[in-house]
């Protein structure tokens, strides 16, 4: 790995803590206001109605939903967004850099 690519694999590292991090205090924060039977579980392998295949994105829409009904002039949820978007920027930077070298001979 050269400097560029251990550049942004740590850029995608720390955004990717950070996304996790916001991720589970909106879950906390929303399910303070929630029934139990109601709560947003924390892990997907925990999930009990569902199953663990079929709506994936479902505990991210329930908590973006809920949390901005909750909290509407946080930015916390709009933080998130933007972490993801700067992760798919990173993911996408990172291929054109290998498909770079790879046609300048710097890769086998």
């Amino acid at each position: 790995m050269n400097r560029i690519e251990t550049t942004l694999f740590l850029a995608f590292v720390m955004l990717w803590v950070a996304l996790w991090g916001m991720y589970h205090f909106m879950i906390f924060a929303v399910n303070r206001s929630l029934p139990t039977a109601k709560r947003i579980p924390h892990f997907r392998i925990y999930r009990q109605r569902g199953g663990l295949i079929g709506s994936h994105g479902f505990e991210w829409k329930t908590t973006t939903t809920e949390y901005k009904r909750l909290y509407p002039s946080s930015l916390i949820n709009y933080v998130a967004v933007g972490c993801v978007a700067a992760i798919v920027v990173i993911a996408i930077a990172f291929v054109a850099l290998r498909v770079w070298e790879y046609t300048l001979g710097r890769l086998p």
